[in-house]
């Protein structure tokens, strides 16, 4: 269960226990408190379902982004929100920049005659330029 359902139901026992104290004190009828218990659920449900709808947008989002940091490509769903499709499109316009941008690293790195190796924050090697493979075949071989 998400936050919103966690909220929502523990929301029911102080509001039943409200109505509850509120119906005899003011003297209302059993029908009368079940009534506005009713109420009070319906609210309640409703308010869980406005708050998935609004939490499944930027899930999508965090998803997307995640990707995009992972150079991976960024694809997201059509939206009836305009700001969400803006946002999405602008999305995968980076990533598709990006994914050119990577390309194009890799081909300048590929065509230096030097032997080139790059690697990552974690010393995990990324790109090795064809210069850096022929000198590590000659080495084996010998």
């Amino acid at each position: 269960m998400n936050l919103s359902g966690r909220l929502a139901m523990g929301m029911m026992f102080p509001v039943a226990a409200l109505l509850l104290a509120l119906g005899f004190i003011h003297g209302v009828t059993w029908p009368g408190i079940l009534l506005a218990g009713g109420a009070v659920a319906v609210v309640l449900m409703t308010a869980e379902v406005i708050a998935r709808s609004l939490s499944r947008t930027p899930a999508q989002l965090v998803r997307a982004a995640e990707a995009l940091s992972r150079g991976q490509q960024v694809t997201l769903g059509s939206s009836d929100d305009g700001e969400t499709a803006q946002l999405a499109a602008t999305l995968a316009e980076l990533s598709a920049q990006l994914g050119s941008r990577q390309h194009l690293l890799e081909k300048t790195v590929e065509s230096i005659r030097d032997p080139v190796v790059v690697a990552d924050e974690h010393g995990m090697i990324v790109i090795v330029n064809a210069a850096a493979r022929r000198r590590v075949q000659r080495r084996t071989r010998v």
